[in-house]
């Protein structure tokens, strides 16, 4: 199950799945086609973790909100938000 909110400047994505294993970033060679999620997760988001559930576990992570105050960029007001 995918779970998305955002509040507080801030989008949160929930994943949850039903193992109990506990996630942990593996330090793979940039070119691997797998075990890389969570060290991407961990380099791109403001936050990660998880926690337990009934069902197994999940993994969140947040992305923060950064206004960009650039002028002329075509938007109504001059700026724009984007997720970093």
């Amino acid at each position: 199950m995918l779970v998305i909110t955002c509040a507080y400047g801030q989008l949160r994505i929930d994943v949850h799945d039903t193992s109990w294993s506990e996630p942990v970033p593996v330090d793979a060679p940039a070119d691997a086609e797998t075990g890389r999620g969570l060290m991407l997760v961990a380099s791109l988001s403001t936050d990660w973790g998880f926690y337990r559930t009934p069902a197994g576990k999940a993994v969140y992570f947040t992305l923060a909100f950064q206004a960009d105050l650039d002028e002329g960029d075509g938007s109504p007001q001059g700026h724009r938000s984007r997720v970093r």
